[in-house]
């Protein structure tokens, strides 16, 4: 069996010693060039980090294998490597082979590392939408689907804005094709964006708000606010914690000042318009029954007589007239009894 020496190597690149060298010599001229001569030697750069894990009083500027070999015998460990026939140090040897140990140590760690790496790194699939390679852990999954994830996180986006904005707030569709399963609340605030989960979120607290009988949202314009409304002592008046607007509870338009419920009722229905517009007509012909306007010039002064003697005064222009015929009285003053119309009863012709 052929035992591997590193000396045959080492001497197999090195000078041919001259023959007044001795074989210690050659041998501590090999192992300087080895260690310290060679700057990239695998020897070399794996010497200092195991120097400490060999116990050795050997100061390696000053390195002598024969005074070595001799602490060696004097102690009694005469171990020796026969590699080239010669007495060799044990320690050299030693070092060797947890050289030898760590450099195939660290090339399996290196393709550990480079197969934990690619293990590591995630297989992609092309979006259904856009075509982008995305690696499939990214892409959402609804946990009611049963097909596999085929819309990337960017698109999915997209599709939930969309389906907000032109379908019903709670009828949110997975965007796989023939696919219907409606997304839940939870699965929208995962795969929506900030501002489109906000929106989703107002519809779905406004809903149930709206489930809840007594509660109302405030009239007012750009006021948001809502609260639940008990008749109590405002009965139907709805006032508004933020912002003050009252509103009647019973209409749900808008507060009517000065007015009951029913009132407000009569006068919408138009049935309070019909009868005073009965009423004015009724006071109109009641006015013509009752009272007569003044035949001053320029008045027209509505005049009612309640008692006492036909002679009239106005009481706005103090002209005199009869309330019979509405002849002036300067004229009856003037003419007597004739002055007046000659069917009135206190013309000259009709007093007996």
């Amino acid at each position: 069996m052929d035992i591997y020496s590193p000396y045959a190597e080492r001497r197999s690149i090195s000078e041919p010693p001259s023959s007044s060298a001795s074989d210690d010599d050659l041998y501590t001229n090999l192992w300087r060039s080895q260690t310290t001569g060679n700057p990239n030697s695998r020897f070399a750069n794996h010497r200092n980090s195991y120097s400490d894990s060999i116990d050795l009083d050997v100061d390696d500027d000053h390195y002598n294998p024969d005074a070595e070999l001799a602490r060696q015998l004097t102690n009694g460990l005469p171990d020796y490597d026969v590699g080239l026939g010669h007495s060799l140090p044990n320690y050299d040897r030693v070092i060797q082979e947890n050289v030898d140990k760590e450099i195939a140590r660290q090339l399996q760690q290196e393709e550990e590392d480079r197969r934990r790496q690619e293990n590591a790194r995630p297989s992609t699939r092309d979006c259904a939408v856009c075509g982008e390679a995305t690696p499939i852990p990214d892409f959402p999954a609804l946990v009611d689907c049963s097909h596999r994830p085929q819309t990337c996180v960017d698109c999915y986006q997209g599709w939930i804005a969309s389906e907000l904005s032109n379908n019903q707030w709670n009828k949110i569709k997975c965007p796989e094709h023939k696919c219907r399963v409606i997304l839940k609340h939870h699965e929208v605030q995962q795969y929506a964006t900030a501002e489109v989960y906000a929106k989703f979120d107002t519809l779905s607290a406004r809903s149930v708000l709206n489930d809840e009988p007594n509660f109302r949202w405030c009239r007012a314009r750009d006021c948001q606010s809502g609260q639940i409304h008990i008749s109590g002592e405002e009965g139907n008046i709805f006032r508004c914690v933020a912002c003050g607007f009252r509103v009647c509870i019973i209409h749900e338009d808008t507060w009517h000042e000065g007015e009951t419920c029913e009132e407000y009722d009569y006068r919408k229905c138009g049935r309070k318009e019909r009868d005073q517009k009965k009423q004015e007509e009724a006071s109109v012909k009641a006015i013509e029954e009752l009272t007569k306007r003044c035949p001053g010039h320029g008045c027209k002064w509505n005049i009612e007589k309640n008692e006492g003697c036909d002679h009239m005064t106005c009481s706005k222009c103090r002209h005199e007239f009869c309330w019979i015929c509405l002849a002036p009285y300067n004229r009856i003053r003037k003419k007597g009894n004739s002055a007046h119309n000659q069917d009135c009863k206190y013309h000259t012709n009709r007093i007996s």
